[in-house]
This record gives structure tokens, C-alpha cells and sequence, in this order.
């Protein structure tokens, strides 16, 4: 034996008996004698792997190797240290080499498969560790790994079953429960990977990462008081972790903690300065605070900083979108589909783009889109619901929010949706229903109790309408929108000073809501405060001027222009815009359905649509045109539709029509079908633009020959009504040429009038706080239609003359003190106005006779209140002013045979006044007149009104049955009747 047999016998003597330190330096020693020697380059390696000390140890492998490349212990161990080392590339080579020589080395292929799984590479890890369990090898970890590695692949049943497969061998294995639960995440069954989470944690409650799994959970499920809790306690356990602090970010953002997201933002920026992740969520952060511009910025930092993902550009333009930079947003979510043409989101945004820009069916394709490549993106859905509904697919788009509400039945957007889809064919009942489910799940949602404020006010639930906006409104206190639909309601209420201040919030908020402002002066004229009210006109005609130039849409509706002094082409574009918005509620119906029209029978059947079949100004004076009507050559059909519970004079009406229809729970489509069904031959509107109507009907065409008369009286801008009936005072020749449809001219006043009873109980001044001797004006119209103008002439007459006294009907009580303020102000006592209350109308008819002259504003004239004092005996002087609506004093006039009372400027009338005043015997001379020839002149002639409306209804079906487009004309005038 020579000397170093004999020093390496020792060694493995010392090694053997664990004197390491011994041993070390004896086989140092061989190997300084015999630097090849197998034995000691191993036994060395192995007791410096032992003490760390591992390059040396990795050294000595590789000459052991050396002298014999296929010795399986060498590779192995070597292997492991390299693995130990980072050397992963190296240690897999080894292990390769290993299981060339041996495959049945299943250790060597889990470790090996381990190794391909830290680095991503799953694909190969899942294969190495099937084969090591083919080849025998099964205990608990290998089939949790396995299952990981599934789960990474996105092959979650097989990860599934592998993870239960590992649990059932293993039920205390942390790594099982925990993988368990992210498949079953991915699965979206949430709540079975809470479960498995939690128990990961009760095994391993020091083990961070199934809290942050959890906290990950919680937040899908939307229970994010839980998900935060879950995640604070994974960054105990791991502070500082830039995963679970980005999820804490996430949560506390959803919670609108947005102060404590910037502040974890900022601890983790000062640890990771350069991350390009971090300003993605601070930009996140931002844009829910409404910082816009600065998230902007910080998409694009977190871009420049190498997060060059689908995610972040499209995020980006999200912000872009939200600011309507639209041409920047576009570019953005192309950039997003460039990197990744798979990715759903980025079609969402630009279907969001497209829907913005007007573009409908684009915004529909890009959703769809969407959806196709995320079968189970419910928001996409619901977005192409939305536009769908804009392109009147009621049908269609009520199946695809139900479809998005199958996938997530949390989803607020499409609850609320689908109530405005129900909302928009008259379904109220539906909507409220569906606003009702979507509030279960989001007790606090604005929108949805918004809108389900809405279908209540619509429906006439007005307190419980109060209620929810004002529940609204404690929801979201800086939404504009709430403040704008609660001022609506409270202004119809007659709640003035309340609507006021709604709207004033709204625009503080909004500053250009300009749909606001026409609602703000007519709140104000309602009030007599004209402080505000000149400067809130011209913003609106400011509003209008501009709209009409950068073509958008008028935000002033037909309605509130009326009274406005603005150009007629404005009225009628504003008309056009909103008949063609009404059309398209129901485009798809419009479409499809493509009515029959039943040949006209032995009497012409007119049907007349109106929501005032009821105690209203237009019901009391039509109901004794109905009357009048020939029901021996024409048969009447009243169609009514009710926001509030009919009446005493609904009854009246439902005896005097051959046929009477509420069509008030009826869809537009199902209320068209009825229309279609009954044979009317002609369908006359009555409404227009006000209160309750609902021309979705007319626009689904259920009558061969549509009209509008009486209630609205001006253009309605729509392809679907093509005559107006009229007279040539209401609308003359110069605003003709701004209508859309074909004119009717009726030879007298359009305006249908009643001979209502006057009460021949005595009355005197005194009854009425009215001075004995006084000179008594009356303006008995609302208050909102007395303007500054008109109220000057009457304080400068009253100035003049001393008896003077005017008497004005009851207001809310600001409403008359500002009055009282405005007088005063015009060096008139205030006591000089005296408020009359209401009283009966047959007792106000003979109140009416207590003054000495009616007085018509300048913008607005009255209707019903102009023909009550005519037939009561009252002289009322008109001016035609400006507007469309201060040329019914004119027509009513006219067709009374009084042409003295009518002026054509604010000098004239003035003059007027004060002429008459003077004149009293002239004035007493025209009461006279009036009182005799009242049962004489054409405007209480009703049999005769209905003579011309009928001779009228002939023409037009005449030129329908010719197959002629239709045209104006005049109807001759009959004999007095």
C-alpha cells in the first residue's frame, strides 16, 4: 500500500466516524499526492457540499467526472449543487445525462421537472412529472407540482383533478390546498377556492402567498372589506412584496380608498423606483379620482418604462376616451391589438369609440368582438345591448343583457340597461322590476336609482320617485345628471324654489350641461325672477347658436324654444333631431314591421292619441269638439295614455268616442298593433312635444294618414307625421317655411273651445279684495308667462293711472313677492297686485267679469285662459310677440271678430291700453258687443270647427287614396253653422 492509499484509508475512517474537518484534510491530502483519484474527489466534494461550501464542491465533481462521465451518484449530486449554485442550465444537463443512463431515476425528473417550473417552463415540467408518475413514483408533491403546472397552462380540469389527487394523499399538504384554490379561481368557482385558501392557512399560517391568493378572491367575488383584510395580513407576512402590495392597491381603489392607495403607492415606489408596473396603478388610481390627465401621463410613463402590454395601452386610451380625445383613444386600443390581436378588452374600447363617434353597427361588430374572444365578458355584452337598444332593437338588445346577466348576474350596467331598454317601450313595470334585481346586489348604485326614479315619476309614484332621487343623490352627491332630474320633477311639482336650487347644483357641477339651462329660466319664470333670467336666456340662445354650428345636437328642446325668441330654422332643426332620436327607439321595429292597412269602410275611422283625456285644459275644450263631430260619416277612436288615474272627465270622454282604448300599460309596439288592428284610417296626435306623449307610436306608421292638431301646434320635425293641422295666424307664411310637414290651414283659430256654464251667483269686487272703483287689468295665465317686457307696460300704465289695479291668478308665494319687488321696483305699490286664488271654473268664469281688461303677455300668450275671458265678456288685448307661442292671442281674436284687441309691437299695445283706459265708453261698447254676438263668432262655434276638421280629414284621405305625396292646403270655409 502506498502512502496515499494509506492517508485515504484514513480519511473514510475519519469521514465514516464524522470528523469532517479531519477528513477534509486527509483527502486534501491524497489529492495532493494523486490529484485523479476518484474516491477522494468524490468523498471531498461531498463533505464540502455538506458545509456550503459549494463552487469547490462543483469543482471537484467535474474532475470526478472526468475520469468516469457516466457515474450517476456524480452527476446527480452535482447536478444538485449546480441547481443550488442558479446554475439551472447546468444542473439540467446533468440530470438529462442522469436519466439517459438510468430513466427509471424518478427523483431526478422531479427535480428536474421542479426546475422547468420555477423558470415558466410548464409545458415541459407537466411532461416530466407525468412520466416520473407513470414510472412509479406517487406521493402528494409531485401531484401538487403537476397541477401547478397545469394550472399554468391554463388546462384546469386535469390541474384540478391532480390537485384532489394530492390532497387525498396528502390532506395537511399547504401547496395542494393552495394550488387547489387558484384552479378552482380560474374556474370561477370562487367560492370552493375560498375554501381551499383558507385551508392552505389554517396549515400554514405563517405561508403568505394563499392569503394573497385569497385577498385575489375575495375582490372577485366583490367582497372587498374581506379581499383587504386577506391581503394587509400576506404584506405582514411578506412586507414589502410588490405583489400583494399591487393587489392592495387594486382593492383599496375599488374601495375608494384612493388617499391610502396613493400612500402604499408611494412606499412601493421608494422600493422599486424603476418598476414599470407601479405607474400603471397609480394611473389607475388617478383616473378613479377623476385626474384624468395625470393618468394619461402615467400610462404612458409606465409604457416608456418598458410595460409596452396590451394592457397598459389600453388602459391609456380608456383616459383618452374619458376625456374624448377620440382620435388619440382609437390609436391607443390599435396599439393594444397590434401587440396582442386576441385581446378582448381593447375591442371594448374602441366599440366604446365607435358608439361615441355615432358609429352604431362598428361599436355593435367591436363588442361582439369582444365577447367572442372572452366568451364570458359580460360587460362587453351589455355594451352591445346598449347600442343596441340606440338602434331601436328593444328585442334583441333585452336578450343580450339577460345573456350578460347569466354570466355575471352582479353586473349593475346591464340591470340598469335592461330597465331603460323595458323603460323605453313604456314597460315600466319591467324596468322597475329589473332596476329592483340590479339594486340587490348594489343597494348604493346612482344610476340604477336614477333611473328607477325615472319609471316611477313616469308612472306617477311621485313621492316614492322623491324618495329615490334623493337616495340617489346621497349615493353619488357630485352627479350632475340626479340634480338635473330631480329639478325636473320638483318643477312640475310646482316646488320652485327647490327646482332652482337642483339645477343651480347641476351646473355648478357641469357648468356646460346645457340641457339645464332651458329648464333654469323657465324655473325662474315660474318664479318671476328675473334677476338671472335675461343672462340664463342668452346662454341659451348662446347654447343653441353654437350646437347648430359644431353640429351636435340642440340641447334645447322643440318645446322650451317656443317660447324663446330664436330663429325658426332653429326650432325646426331642434324638431328634426328629436323625431329622428324618437324614430330610432324603435328602428328595428320600424324595420320589421310593415303594417296592413285596412281599406276605409262605410265611415272614415279617426283616431285621436292623447295623454289629457282628463281633467286638463286640452280635454275640457276638445271634449266639446268630440261632441260635435258627425258620427253618422266618421267613427272616433280615442286612444289614451295616463300618468295619472283617470277622472270624472275621462269617463265623459270614454262615452262620447265610438271606441275608447288605455293604451297606458302598453308597449309603443303592442299600442301600434292595437292602432293597426282597430282600421284607423287617420291617427291624429294631440301632444307633440309635451307632457306624456308618445310618438314612438306614430313612428311605427299604424295609420295610412298620421297628423298632429291642437296640443303641441308647431313642427314636430318627423318623416312619420306629415301634416300639421293649423291656421294662418299661428303659423304664417315666413314660419311655415321652417316646418317639416304639410299645412292645414283651418279657416278660423285652430284652437277648440268650450261654452262652459258662467255661475249666476252675485259676485262684487269686494268678494276678491278688489277696490270698488279701481281700474282692474287681469292676467289670469300662469305666472312663468308674464315677462319683463310685458310687465313694464303694465307698471308705466299704472304709473299713469292711479284707479289702476292689476289682478293676477295665484302663484307660489316667491313667485308673487318678486312680482310685488318687480312693481316696486317700477315705482308701483305692491299692494297694488292682488292674487286671485283658484276657485270652481264656473265661479271664475263670472269673476272673470269683475275686471276691466285681460292683458296677454309678450312672449306668451294665453289659449284656454284667452277664450274663458272672451266668453265671459272680457276684452283681452294681445300683442304678437316674438315667439311662436305669442301668436294664439292673434288667431284666438280674430276668430272672436275683435281685431281692435290685437297689436303688433310692444308701442302699440302700450298705446292701445292706455287708449281704451281712456275710452271707457269704446271699452264698455266692445263688452258689449262681445257678450251678444259670443254664440255667433266662429271661435265657440265647435259644430263648426268639426265641419272644417272633418271636411279636412276627407282632403287628406283623398290624396292618400290618389296615391299622392301629401300636400298643404286651406280648407275652405262653411257657412256658419
Amino acid at each position: 500500500m502506498n502512502n496515499a492509499d494509506e492517508i485515504l484509508e484514513n480519511a473514510v475512517a475519519a469521514h465514516r466516524a464524522g470528523d469532517a474537518v479531519t477528513a477534509v484534510s486527509l483527502y486534501r491530502q491524497v489529492l495532493a499526492i494523486s490529484p485523479d483519484n476518484g474516491d477522494a474527489l468524490r468523498n471531498l466534494a461531498t463533505l464540502l457540499a455538506t458545509s456550503g461550501e459549494l463552487e469547490e464542491a462543483a469543482d471537484l465533481y467535474h474532475s470526478a467526472l472526468l475520469l468516469d462521465p457516466h457515474d450517476l451518484a456524480v452527476l446527480t449530486n452535482m447536478g444538485h449543487i449546480l441547481r443550488a449554485l442558479g446554475k439551472t442550465d447546468e444542473a439540467c444537463s446533468l440530470y438529462n445525462r442522469v436519466l439517459e443512463i438510468a430513466p427509471d431515476q424518478s427523483e431526478i425528473r422531479i427535480a428536474l421537472a421542479d426546475i422547468h417550473l420555477l423558470e415558466g417552463k410548464a409545458e415541459i415540467a407537466a411532461e416530466h412529472y407525468k412520466e416520473a408518475i407513470e414510472r412509479g413514483t406517487s406521493h402528494s408533491r409531485i401531484h401538487a407540482n403537476l397541477a401547478a403546472a397545469l394550472h399554468s397552462l391554463d388546462r384546469l380540469t386535469e390541474a384540478l383533478e391532480q390537485s384532489e389527487i394530492a390532497v387525498r394523499l396528502d390532506v395537511e399538504n399547504a401547496d395542494a390546498l393552495n394550488i387547489m384554490g387558484r384552479v378552482k379561481s380560474g374556474q370561477n368557482k370562487f367560492e370552493e377556492a375560498v375554501s381551499a385558501f383558507q385551508g392552505a392557512i389554517h396549515l400554514r399560517p405563517d405561508w403568505y402567498p394563499p392569503r394573497l391568493d385569497l385577498g385575489i378572491t375575495w375582490q372577485k367575488l366583490g367582497k372587498l372589506p374581506e379581499a383587504l383584510e386577506a391581503l394587509e395580513q400576506a404584506w405582514m407576512l411578506n412586507p414589502n412584496d410588490l405583489e400583494t402590495g399591487k393587489a392592495m392597491v387594486s382593492v383599496m381603489i375599488a374601495l375608494g380608498q384612493t388617499e391610502e392607495a396613493e400612500d402604499l403607492l408611494n412606499t412601493l415606489d421608494k422600493i422599486f423606483p424603476e418598476n414599470s408596473e407601479l405607474p400603471f396603478h397609480r394611473a389607475i388610481n388617478d383616473r378613479s379620482m377623476g385626474k384624468l390627465e395625470e393618468s394619461v401621463d402615467l400610462f404612458r410613463l409606465a409604457i416608456e418604462r418598458g410595460l409596452d402590454a396590451p394592457e397598459a395601452h389600453n388602459n391609456l386610451a380608456v383616459s383618452l376616451f374619458d376625456l374624448r380625445r377620440l382620435d388619440e383613444t382609437f390609436a391607443a386600443a390599435n396599439k393594444a391589438i397590434a401587440l396582442d390581436p386576441d385581446f378582448p378588452s381593447a375591442y371594448n374600447t374602441l366599440g366604446n369609440w365607435a358608439s361615441e363617434v355615432g358609429e352604431l353597427a362598428k361599436a355593435k361588430n367591436y363588442y361582439l368582438k369582444a365577447n367572442e374572444l372572452e366568451p364570458d365578458f359580460a360587460a362587453a355584452i351589455s355594451n352591445a345591448a346598449y347600442v343596441t337598444r340606440l338602434q331601436g332593437s328593444l328585442d334583441e338588445s333585452i336578450q343580450l343583457y339577460k345573456t350578460a346577466l347569466d354570466i355575471d348576474p352582479q353586473l349593475a350596467e346591464a340591470w340598469s340597461g335592461l330597465g331603460l331598454t323595458y323603460q323605453q317601450n313604456n314597460r315600466f313595470t319591467e324596468a322597475l322590476a329589473a332596476f329592483d334585481e340590479g339594486l340587490k346586489g348594489h343597494p348604493d348604485n346612482w344610476e340604477l336609482l336614477n333611473n328607477k326614479a325615472i319609471s316611477y315619476q313616469a308612472t306617477g309614484h311621485i313621492d316614492e320617485a322623491l324618495a329615490t332621487y334623493k337616495s340617489a343623490l346621497d349615493s353619488k352627491p357630485d352627479n350632475p345628471e340626479i340634480y338635473y332630474n330631480l329639478g325636473n320633477l320638483l318643477l312640475t311639482l310646482k316646488r320652485i324654489d327647490e327646482a332652482i336650487e337642483m339645477f343651480n347644483a347641476a351646473l355648478r357641477l357641469r357648468p356646460d350641461y346645457n340641457a339645464v339651462f332651458s329648464y333654469l329660466a323657465h324655473a325662474l319664470m315660474q318664479q318671476c325672477n328675473w334677476v338671472n333670467l335675461e343672462a340664463a336666456i342668452e346662454r341659451i340662445e348662446q347654447n343653441i347658436a353654437e350646437e347648430v354650428k359644431s353640429g351636435k345636437t340642440i340641447s334645447t328642446s322643440p318645446f322650451s324654444m317656443l317660447s324663446l325668441p330664436v330663429p325658426a330654422q332653429y326650432r325646426l332643426l331642434s324638431s328634426r333631431q328629436l323625431a329622428a332620436q324618437t324614430a330610432m327607439e324603435l328602428e328595428h321595429q320600424r324595420k320589421s314591421i310593415k303594417f296592413q292597412y285596412k281599406p276605409k269602410g262605410e265611415k272614415l275611422k279617426i283616431g285621436y292619441v292623447s295623454p289629457d283625456f282628463r281633467r286638463h285644459s286640452l280635454g275640457l275644450t276638445f271634449l266639446d269638439l268630440l261632441m260635435a263631430h258627425d258620427n253618422d260619416s266618421f267613427e272616433f277612436y280615442g286612444y289614451a295614455m295616463f300618468s295619472n288615474d283617470p277622472d270624472e272627465v275621462t269617463n265623459q270622454f270614454g262615452k262620447v268616442f265610438d271606441h275608447f282604448r288605455d293604451l297606458t300599460p302598453c308597449s309603443h309596439e303592442d299600442s301600434a298593433r292595437v292602432i293597426n288592428e282597430d282600421g284607423i284610417n287617420i291617427l291624429v296626435d294631440l301632444a307633440g312635444y309635451t307632457k306624456g306623449s308618445r310618438l314612438q307610436i306614430f313612428s311605427l306608421l299604424p295609420a295610412p294618414v298620421q297628423v298632429h292638431y291642437l296640443g303641441y301646434g308647431h313642427t314636430l320635425g318627423a318623416d312619420f307625421i306629415p301634416w300639421l293641422i293649423t291656421d294662418h295666424d299661428v303659423i304664417p307664411e315666413d314660419i311655415a317655411a321652417h316646418c317639416s310637414e304639410k299645412l292645414i290651414y283651418l279657416p278660423d283659430s285652430f284652437l277648440a273651445t268650450s261654452r262652459h256654464e258662467i255661475s249666476q251667483v252675485k259676485q262684487s269686487r269686494a268678494d276678491f279684495g278688489l277696490p270698488e272703483n279701481a281700474f282692474v287689468l287681469a292676467n289670469f295665465n300662469g305666472l312663468y308667462k308674464i315677462d319683463p317686457k310685458a310687465f313694464a307696460v303694465w307698471m308705466r300704465f299704472m304709473r299713469k293711472t292711479p284707479d289702476a289695479i292689476l289682478w293676477l291668478s295665484a302663484g307660489t308665494v316667491g313667485g308673487e313677492n318678486n312680482l310685488r319687488k318687480e312693481a316696486e321696483a317700477r315705482g308701483v305699490q305692491p299692494d297694488r297686485i292682488i292674487f286671485a286664488k283658484n276657485i270652481p271654473h264656473t265661479s271664475h268664469l263670472a269673476r272673470l267679469q269683475l275686471a276691466d281688461i285681460a292683458l296677454d303677455a309678450y312672449y306668451h300668450s294665453g289659449g284656454v285662459t284667452t277664450t274663458d275671458a272672451i266668453w265671459a265678456g272680457l276684452p283681452i288685448l294681445t300683442v304678437a310677440g316674438p315667439t311662436p307661442s305669442a301668436q294664439t292671442g292673434v288667431s284666438v281674436l280674430k276668430a272672436a271678430r275683435l281685431p281692435e284687441l290685437i297689436t303688433y309691437s310692444l308701442d302699440e299695445y302700450e298705446k292701445q291700453l292706455h287708449h281704451l283706459a281712456g275710452n271707457r265708453e269704446e271699452l264698455a261698447k266692445i263688452r258689449s258687443r262681445m257678450t251678444s254676438t259670443r254664440d255667433e263668432v266662429p271661435l265657440f262655434d265647435s259644430q263648426r270647427l268639426a265641419r272644417h276638421l272633418e271636411l279636412g280629414y276627407n282632403m287628406m284621405w283623398e290624396q292618400y287614396e290618389a296615391g299622392l305625396e301629401p300636400k298643404g292646403f286651406d280648407i275652405p270655409a262653411i257657412s256658419q253653422v
